[in-house]
């Protein structure tokens, strides 16, 4: 629209009347200045005024921003015409939008999907048991923490070995003169270790004139599957974790409404034979423990089950055993009897079972 046009076409109108600005001015009512920046071209009437302006001059709104009387084309028309073309421009741009970013979305969610898969380690041998190994691969790097070694005698540990698939030269990985095992590497083509070779590795174990040969194994405990992680609302009454255990003729069900939740678990703390006892399940790592206390408050058994393993260790602090009840392996130079064992599995499965 050219405002100039306008003005003069107003001023024309005016004119035609014989009425001075002022005139106008009051008929609208408006100020004179205003009159007199219209009929500049200066600013443009709004649409309240040049109804007004309609009826007085006896002309159509379309007129008057057209400029002349009865205008070629539709100026409304055109308006209209011109406001949908940016109303388009404006959707186009919108979807254009809404497509990057759910193509951004959806590449981040590719590359991000099981991208963090945590692995669990353990293995048992005649004379070796490995504990509390992680093995973890990211997008990026990996990381291996062979954990703990126990032996089933007092022995020492001169040197331990990592290898892939054989115990062959070729297939080496790792060695260290520790009792333990920790390296990180980058994922890629000459990585020491991928994903799907974690299930033939062999430990090497050196220790007096001889050594020990035993299988690793790595049994999956996290892969980040979600989009969105969102927190567990709090638990309703008569809710339970149910897990059952393969090694055992019990079910176990933890009555988690009896539970007190802190933090990223829960615990439940009652007397089992007027002897202090708590119950502890983390659900992140997949793991309940239960705990006896002396008189002073120190921990003298605990038992601790893998609920992604179905295995249940057993530790008697006083007598320095660890055992893993369902393999019936000692990790300990001396061990109690199998049948006191089993009762103590047996004992393990009643209490929680009858919280």
């Amino acid at each position: 629209m050219n405002t100039k046009e306008i003005g003069k076409f107003i001023k024309k109108l005016r004119e035609e009347k014989g009425w001075t600005q002022e005139e106008l001015a009051e008929k609208i009512p408006i100020s004179r200045g205003a009159v007199s920046k219209w009929e500049c071209g200066k600013t443009l009437a709004d649409i309240e005024i040049l109804q007004k302006l309609s009826i007085l001059f006896k002309v159509t709104i379309e007129e008057l921003l057209s400029g002349e009387r009865n205008p070629k084309g539709n100026i409304l028309l055109k308006l209209f015409k011109e406001n949908n073309k940016h109303m388009r421009k404006f959707k186009i741009s919108l979807i254009i939008i809404t497509i990057l970013v759910f193509i951004f979305l959806g590449y981040y969610f590719i590359n991000q999907f099981r991208s963090i898969k945590i692995y669990t380690i353990n293995a048992t041998g005649k004379m070796f048991h490995v504990s509390n190994g992680l093995y973890i691969n990211t997008k990026e790097k990996i990381y291996f923490n062979l954990g703990k070694i126990n032996s089933k005698e007092d022995v020492e540990i001169l040197k331990i070995e990592l290898y892939l698939n054989q115990v062959q030269d070729d297939n080496f990985i790792f060695m260290t003169n520790d009792n333990s095992i920790l390296f990180y590497d980058y994922n890629g083509y000459e990585s020491y270790l991928k994903e799907k070779d974690i299930n033939d590795l062999y430990l090497k174990i050196y220790y007096d004139d001889t050594f020990e040969i035993i299988k690793l194994n790595l049994v999956k405990d996290y892969e980040n599957r979600n989009l969105l992680f969102l927190k567990k609302s709090k638990l309703k009454s008569g809710n339970q974790e149910t897990i059952n255990n393969s090694n055992s003729s019990n079910k176990l069900a933890l009555k988690l409404e009896k539970f007190t939740k802190k933090e990223d678990y829960y615990y439940f703390k009652n007397k089992y034979n007027s002897q202090d006892i708590e119950i502890d399940f983390i659900p992140n790592a997949d793991l309940i423990s239960l705990q006896f206390f002396d008189e002073n408050h120190n921990i003298v058994e605990e038992y601790i089950y893998h609920i992604l393993s179905k295995t249940l260790n057993y530790y008697d602090y006083n007598s320095n055993i660890e055992y893993s009840l369902p393999n019936n392996e000692c990790y300990s130079p001396s061990c109690s009897t199998y049948e006191i064992l089993k009762e103590k599995e047996n004992l393990f499965f009643n209490i929680l079972n009858n919280i």
